[in-house]
């Protein structure tokens, strides 16, 4: 005796192709204007903020 059995399988192909690319820009520039409020904001663990008016 035989018996038909059907088979199938999945096959993953590509499609598409996505590049992506980086740009690494550095800058230098001069700002003349009154800092009237500093804030520090800390990441070890603890978070402490410190703030300075110079008014």
């Amino acid at each position: 005796m035989h018996e038909e059995r059907a088979v199938a399988a999945k096959e993953t192909v590509p499609v598409e192709r996505v590049r992506l690319g980086t740009q690494t820009v550095q800058e230098e520039q001069s700002v003349s204007a009154e800092v009237r409020e500093e804030h520090i904001d800390l990441d070890a663990g603890q978070e402490a903020t410190t703030k300075r008016d110079r008014s």
